[in-house]
């Protein structure tokens, strides 16, 4: 098994390496990371990331706001008793910058009425200081412009009762415009500062797997349809065949892997002092990482030996090219699945939830379900190890399936079996 097993290997690792399109993705997304990393101004981001964006209300600063320069606003009070249109009219006109803002005196069928002939762009009908209804003559999915009127409307709103109360102008004006400055700092550093960990991995196991799996599975039908399987498999048995092409074809995408974290880490590098204020960039270069690196390559790993064997076992039972991408379509969904899940349990704050820990210990969800709960701080080590135990378990039980089914479909030609078919023939052998 030995002698036959390392030959395949070594041909299907340097067929791998040696294919243009490999060849060609390493190279283009190598100088992609180093130079999107270490020439943060040739991707026109010249600024720090800092004060692009490092708190929150220079976030809000970088909102484009709306231009009411020439646009033209009518506001109507007739039902409110408590509402000086005239001052809102006037206050709105200064604040916002209306080319004209007038008070109407009709009701609000007539005001909607002139905004849909042209009259205005905008109309307000009040029927109580703080309850209005804004008519607009065109509303765009991006368009802020109703904030920014509601923002205005109640800053009025609340200059008018600081002056009840008292208040100057520059009072009220210094209390409405106050500013908090916010600080945040994260009580469990690791899960926060290293929270970019687990969207690399996640990206890194989804994509590794479709694009390595899709070269195992079509290798196996390549061999098939040219007949050159029915050679192969005389000379060596089909779990050394299978193995070799898995482990050959993953060990091309390991080190391709590594050449492109060799190429962010050194445009990181030549960045200087930029990443530093980016804790999901810097976080992933800087020391004090290395238990969340080595379980990393370990998930990494395993994660998609898993699936690179059902990669393989699928590929054996399709005869031609064309009819692989629909076999293939379960497993294809399952990733797409498990990555979606994965990802926005993330976005929503879900990683410690009952669906996450359970799939933390399912062998099919675990590389990434159990590591989003490491980086975040929420696995004790038992249960870190459970899950490492029935992940290499699967992958045993999984690897066995899959030589099974390698060894009966590589000599199947024709339509794909049926999986009641399919069992009957792996129980033959």
């Amino acid at each position: 098994m030995k002698n036959q097993f390392l030959p395949i290997f070594r041909h299907e690792f340097i067929t791998t390496a040696k294919s243009k399109p490999f060849i060609f993705t390493t190279l283009l997304f190598a100088l992609a990371f180093f130079v999107g990393l270490g020439f943060p101004d040739f991707i026109g981001r010249s600024d720090s990331p800092k004060s692009a964006g490092g708190d929150v209300n220079s976030f809000f600063e970088g909102i484009v706001l709306v231009d009411f320069g020439s646009k033209k606003l009518l506001i109507s009070a007739r039902d409110a008793k408590d509402v000086d249109a005239q001052s809102l009219a006037d206050y709105l006109k200064e604040d916002l910058g209306f080319e004209e803002a007038s008070v109407f005196q009709g009701a609000a069928q007539e005001l909607e009425d002139s905004v849909l002939a042209g009259t205005a762009d905008y109309a307000l009908y009040f029927t109580s200081p703080l309850e209005y209804t804004l008519y607009m003559s065109q509303v765009g999915v991006t368009d802020i412009s109703p904030y920014q009127i509601d923002e205005a409307v109640l800053a009025k709103y609340r200059t008018d009762g600081l002056k009840k109360l008292g208040a100057t102008d520059e009072q009220a004006q210094a209390f409405l415009t106050a500013q908090t400055t916010m600080k945040l700092v994260a009580t469990k550093s690791d899960g926060n500062d290293s929270a970019g960990y687990t969207y690399i991995l996640i990206a890194l196991l989804f994509i590794t797997i479709m694009i390595y799996g899709g070269i195992v599975a079509s290798s196996v039908v390549t061999e098939k349809s040219s007949r050159a399987m029915e050679l192969l498999i005389t000379a060596a048995k089909p779990g050394a065949l299978m193995f070799g092409k898995v482990l050959g074809v993953g060990g091309a995408g390991l080190c391709q892997l590594c050449l492109w974290v060799l190429a962010a880490f050194g445009g990181y590098r030549a960045s200087g002092e930029y990443w530093k204020e980016t804790s999901a960039i810097s976080s992933l270069f800087e020391g004090g990482n290395t238990r969340l690196l080595a379980y990393t390559i370990i998930f990494f790993v395993l994660g998609y030996l898993l699936y690179s064997f059902l990669f393989g076992a699928v590929g054996s039972l399709v005869s031609r090219t064309e009819d692989l991408q629909g076999t293939m379509m379960p497993l294809s969904l399952l990733l797409i699945v498990l990555f979606y899940v994965s990802y926005f349990s993330i976005i929503f704050n879900y990683t410690n939830s009952t669906l996450i820990k359970v799939m933390s210990f399912v062998p099919f969800t675990s590389p990434l379900a159990m590591f989003i709960r490491i980086v975040n701080n929420l696995a004790s080590p038992w249960e870190i190890a459970l899950s490492l135990v029935l992940l290499v378990a699967g992958i045993i039980a999984v690897g066995a399936l899959a030589a099974a089914i390698y060894r009966v479909g590589v000599l199947l030609y024709g339509k794909p079996p049926k999986i009641r078919e399919l069992v009957k023939l792996v129980r033959r052998r």
